[in-house]
């Protein structure tokens, strides 16, 4: 008999004797009980307080809320109040409109659970109602130190810029031309080069960027709230729209479908649907 089994055996041997039971831990190596021994069982009560689901019940709150301020704690009971929602981590995970949404996105984006055509990332309430564009038949084609090299979509062929010059037959003049190469957090390159013109009578400023279609900065859309209430608003203008309070959002996009602002504050990307 090696050692090792030798001192299992001994201290097994003295915990019978004690009126208390202690729980010895033994090695990995140590031998199995032999035939017929007795094994005392663990004594009642001795699992983790973690296992125990009854002492989770002991709280008022629910897993969520622990942690949150007051403020919050109200917000969010009312939120699932208002829906006749019941307030469990569990159901956040669920769809209750099987918009493919889950509870848990909609609560964060404030928007209604029980609702299909209630969409996260949609902000209710406001709509677009028209889009004015107004384009620059330009497309920057290729940027250098000090020139640029633009195609024309009007019929004119293609030609070089420096600062200074003026495109042909129109207004603008260019005020600036930017070669720059910029990587983004995954170490991919992406060319950011652009050239600005801006027209010296009205103080309009156009950005070239390279391969896109250019349009005026007076190109805008028309949005319109619930209640009727139309409001005109521009690229990286930042508004306040009808029907929301004081939100304020800054205009990132303009599309012929819908125009996409982002909410100051907590920099979340969000549309205004064209119905």
């Amino acid at each position: 008999m090696n050692k090792l089994a030798a001192l299992c055996i001994a201290l097994a041997f003295a915990a019978c004797h004690k009126k208390e039971t202690t729980v010895v831990e033994t090695h990995p190596e140590a031998r199995a009980p032999f035939k017929g021994e007795a094994v005392e069982p663990a004594p009642t009560g001795s699992e983790p307080a973690a296992a125990k689901p009854a002492d989770a019940a002991k709280t008022d709150d629910t897993a969520l809320l622990v942690g949150l301020s007051p403020d919050d704690k109200t917000k969010y009971e009312a939120w699932f109040k208002k829906y006749n929602l019941t307030p469990d981590p569990s159901v956040l995970d669920q769809d209750a409109d099987a918009d493919g949404y889950s509870n848990r996105e909609e609560f964060l984006a404030n928007t209604n659970p029980r609702d299909p055509n209630s969409l996260p990332g949609v902000i209710e309430g406001v709509s677009v109602k028209a889009m004015t564009e107004i384009k620059i038949p330009i497309i920057l084609r290729d940027v250098k130190p000090g020139k640029a090299h633009i195609e024309r979509t009007d019929g004119l062929g293609e030609e070089d810029l420096r600062e200074g010059s003026q495109p042909k037959g129109l207004a603008y003049r260019v005020t600036g031309i930017k070669q720059e190469v910029k990587a983004d957090k995954h170490g991919v390159f992406t060319d950011v080069s652009n050239v600005t013109l801006v027209n010296p009578q009205t103080k309009e400023k156009v950005i070239l960027v390279l391969d896109m279609p250019a349009r005026s900065s007076e190109t805008h859309a028309v949005v319109v709230g619930a209640d009727g209430i139309e409001q005109k608003i521009y690229v990286d203008e930042i508004v306040t729209l009808p029907g929301q309070g004081s939100r304020k959002f800054k205009v990132l996009e303009l599309r012929s479908d819908q125009v996409v602002v982002e909410e100051l504050g907590t920099k979340r990307p969000l549309t205004i649907p064209k119905r």
